[in-house]
């Protein structure tokens, strides 16, 4: 396919393929590390600005403007440098903290102060993760019974963010809080099958949950649709590269949707207070399947390349859509009068995505709606966005070797104005912050610089000076 022009990396304007950029999303949308091409970078940021910038109107609106963070450190509990986000966020109920790629070390330590600061100072009390709907929910039951809150963790998400150091800390603090009388339940809004947990106890779980309601359990037994399906699911979080993902199949799809209707069907007894769940599950593993279904299709090599590109934008709205009713569902039915945190990808936090150019000159999310747009329009303002983005790329090894953008860039803007760490508001910046509605170039997807009016798609933005990649730990 043809090559990309003009599209910019700190260190240099990229000249990638389509095939390139499809790899570097793919950490934020797929069930496993991606395979990055492992291209060096020639340098980190400019060894000098471009030109100087210490008069821009914008650096002296930043200044004084945009809030200071003085630590990403979780284990720094004087919370005086966030203060301002009580302010900044207000009474919005639902926080999602999203993230470049699903390997942002420095961007997962400042997620877990933020978490414990929402937490023990703004009374927010479900951290909901890109993570199964299932599976998360059932670590949480152990964890609440004294099991290890990592341990139990590796076994309910994916391992970019529980085989790491920097997260480490986190897992701590749900496990201690977990022992309190104000403890930061955990929850999983994916349709994905995203840990072991789910091969040991979903199938068992639910034969329980049948027998409650006195239906037919013998439709779990081997061999039969639902099972067969269920282990298809299970096992393809051992199959490594999505090409070696195998789906469920049409018949699998049918029986969870006559499973559900006797489910919704069934008088629930007074004992029983699971049936809201366990129809919301099954409904989010039907849309499994057939996002599994469509991401096939979309590396089918006998299907036109325009059969392929539809094939994987039906992948991400099929995702992005279930992701969404899972997590208004949580906040509606599972914890409702509770605030909630999302930790996910800034690609699905997002909103407004056919309105900025990404510099791509064949863009594979054309025509797709991911979740944040989706929550914004049921939540409005009681949802707050904030996205991550660094200056100082040079320990990201994704990326080719090129030439430096011509265009100022927003991390070029924070540099200048000397912040380590700084958190600008786009939802009400102060007077003076109108520039912030002007397109510019910045990099909280993928790390790849992308034009936006960036208050359209995101409602604030976590600046760090420097990238660096999460430390991976052995389990």
């Amino acid at each position: 396919m043809a090559g990309i022009e003009s599209c910019t990396l700190i260190s240099g304007t990229w000249r990638l393929g389509l095939r390139h950029i499809v790899v570097l999303l793919c950490c934020l949308v797929g069930c496993s590390a991606p395979e990055h091409p492992r291209v060096p970078l020639s340098s980190g940021p400019p060894a000098a600005p471009q030109g100087d910038l210490s008069g821009d109107r914008r650096v002296s609106w930043l200044k004084t403007h945009a809030i200071p963070i003085r630590t990403v450190d979780p284990a720094d509990g004087d919370y005086s440098d966030l203060q301002p986000l009580k302010r900044v966020i207000g009474d919005a109920r639902v926080v999602l903290l999203g993230e470049q790629t699903h390997d942002d070390g420095t961007t997962f330590l400042a997620k877990t102060r933020l978490i414990e600061f929402l937490h023990e100072e703004m009374g927010f009390d479900v951290l909901t993760w890109e993570g199964g709907l299932y599976d998360v929910a059932r670590a949480w039951e152990l964890i609440k019974e004294g099991v290890d809150p990592a341990t139990t963790m590796r076994r309910a998400v994916f391992p970019a963010w529980t085989d790491v150091e920097e997260t480490r800390a986190l897992f701590e603090y749900i496990g201690a809080a977990a022992r309190t009388t104000r403890p930061l339940a955990v929850a999983g809004f994916d349709c994905q099958v995203s840990g072991t947990i789910s091969g040991d106890f979903l199938v068992s779980g639910l034969r329980i949950f049948l027998q409650d309601l006195g239906l037919d359990t013998t439709v779990l037994d081997a061999g039969t649709p639902l099972a067969v399906g269920f282990d298809v699911m299970t096992a393809n979080l051992s199959r490594g590269s999505a090409a070696k993902l195998i789906a469920p199949g049409p018949t699998f799809v049918q029986a969870l949707s006559e499973l559900q209707q006797r489910v919704k069907s069934t008088a629930v007894p007074l004992s029983s207070r699971k049936r809201p769940f366990w129809s919301q599950l099954l409904q989010s593993l039907r849309q499994e399947a057939l996002k599994l279904q469509a991401k096939l299709d979309s590396y089918d090599a006998k299907a036109s390349k325009e059969e392929r590109e539809s094939a994987n934008r039906r992948m991400w709205n099929l995702r992005d859509a279930q992701m969404t009713e899972n997590l208004l569902w949580l906040a509606r039915e599972g914890y409702p009068g509770h605030k909630i945190i999302g930790w996910l990808a800034t690609a699905h936090a997002m909103r407004n995505s056919d309105d900025f150019d990404t510099r791509m000159h064949d863009d594979p999310r054309l025509g797709t709606i991911p979740m944040g747009h989706l929550l914004w329009e049921a939540l409005g303002h009681e949802l707050y966005v904030l996205g991550f983005t660094a200056y100082d790329l040079s320990a990201f090894k994704q990326a080719p070797i090129s030439d430096q953008s011509e265009e100022v860039e927003f991390e070029e803007l924070m540099n200048a104005a000397d912040f380590a760490y700084a958190i600008v508001d786009f939802r009400r910046p102060p007077a003076g912050g109108e520039w912030l509605r002007e397109p510019i170039i910045s990099r909280p997807m993928a790390n790849w610089g992308m034009k936006a009016s960036w208050p359209k798609v995101l409602d604030g933005m976590f600046y760090m000076r420097k990238w660096n990649p999460a430390t991976r730990t052995r389990r």
